[in-house]
């Protein structure tokens, strides 16, 4: 199936009017987002970066928690994530928690930048010429260049 047709059967499934659209649960993923971030923007950064509002039913907010040592520290706030949740207007009479690690939140990594000491390069230089492997001796020498 070519790109253009799965986009626009796609197109064709989110537009569609009735009980098969997919309208309402795009706009209830929207609402939720939207609470969620008015939750983290309630709290204090520590913690607000760690957390996402995932859902709301029959009155239980599962909030949903990047690890498990936040897991721990964000239990002792239910309380206070209660009372703010209600404070937005949601009926909500109990927070549960799950820890999802793959659950990425709107937090960016940046990756460091590789250092390596100029006697680690020294090092590195000195080794490669003791390699009798030219490709490996190729390689340790390019390698031995990095060092600052």
């Amino acid at each position: 199936m070519k790109k253009s047709t799965r986009l626009k059967l796609a197109t064709k499934i989110l537009n569609r009017e009735g009980d098969a659209s997919l309208q309402p649960l795009l706009g209830y993923a929207d609402y939720l987002h939207q609470q969620s971030k008015r939750l983290r923007q309630s709290l204090s950064e520590p913690i607000a970066s760690h957390i996402a509002l995932a859902n709301i039913q029959n009155g239980v907010a599962t909030i949903v928690v990047d690890s498990s040592s936040w897991l721990g520290k964000v239990r002792y706030l239910a309380p206070i994530i209660r009372q703010l949740l209600t404070s937005q207007g949601l009926a909500i009479s109990r927070v549960e928690f799950k820890a999802d690690p793959s659950h990425h939140l709107a937090r960016k990594i940046k990756p460091q930048p590789a250092v390596m000491s100029a006697t680690t390069g020294k090092l590195l230089h000195n080794f490669a010429e003791s390699v009798s492997d030219p490709a490996l001796q190729t390689a340790l020498l390019r390698l031995s260049k990095h060092g600052k």
